[in-house]
């Protein structure tokens, strides 16, 4: 072997020797220099660096952990978001318009909004379900839900359980990609104590129903990527 070829790593394999395939007996591989052998090679130099997975240190955390912290945050969420709900008893921001066309979804009459349908259509259903027939007209903010007798408590209900689950959406998002019980509890407590979260999915507002659809939309392509292969 010549000294150049040894400097450089380079294994130069021998004419009779079995298995060096090819007519002159070189190989492709033969001539590829071996970063093993190469006493040039840096030690950080990444040929060097194993491909295999890092492995996870301590035993994993038992499930009725992530159950209780869920189903705690969750609860919390939920008391949150419905303590207090029918106060103010009167048209508030928004409603005004997102009110009103729930009613048109139950009077079947037309209108044209530049938002998509399928909350409205949700608070349409939240309002029949509820007895509302439609009739009130939600025109100014500050009409009185209860001198004109409406069902509000069951409209602001359906937002309420919307922002509520959003929760335990984002704590399943958290656990989902790995982490631990502390670090899934603390993010979904980012939502369930936010308080513009909280003021906005306890009136007939769209934001509820918007927010936790893109979770829920974030969690089902989570859960896709791990198990799509398996």
């Amino acid at each position: 072997m010549s000294t150049g070829a040894r400097r450089r790593g380079i294994r130069l394999p021998q004419p009779d020797s079995p298995g060096n395939g090819g007519d002159d007996g070189l190989s492709p591989r033969s001539l590829t220099p071996d970063p093993t052998h190469d006493s040039t090679v840096a030690e950080d130099d990444p040929r060097l660096v194993s491909r295999s997975l890092p492995t996870t240190s301590g035993s994993p955390e038992p499930e009725y952990l992530h159950n209780v912290a869920c189903v705690a945050i969750t609860t919390i969420a939920f008391a949150l978001r419905f303590y207090k709900i029918n106060h103010p008893d009167q048209v508030v921001f928004d409603e005004v318009h997102f009110g009103k066309f729930a009613a048109y979804y139950i009077l079947r009459e037309y209108y044209f909004d530049v938002h998509p349908p399928l909350a409205k259509l949700l608070f349409g259903l939240a309002g029949w379900f509820v007895g509302f027939d439609g009739r009130f007209e939600f025109e100014a903010i500050g009409d009185s839900y209860s001198q004109h007798h409406i069902p509000y408590i069951g409209m602001r209900a359906m937002p309420a359980v919307f922002g509520s689950l959003t929760v335990p959406i984002v704590y399943q998002i958290m656990k989902e990609c790995g982490f631990p019980v502390v670090i899934c509890t603390f993010t979904a407590a980012l939502i369930a104590f936010d308080n513009g979260h909280i003021t906005q999915t306890r009136l007939i507002l769209l934001d509820a129903a918007l927010i936790m659809f893109m979770a829920l939309s974030l969690y089902g392509y989570i859960r896709f990527r791990k198990v799509r292969h398996l």
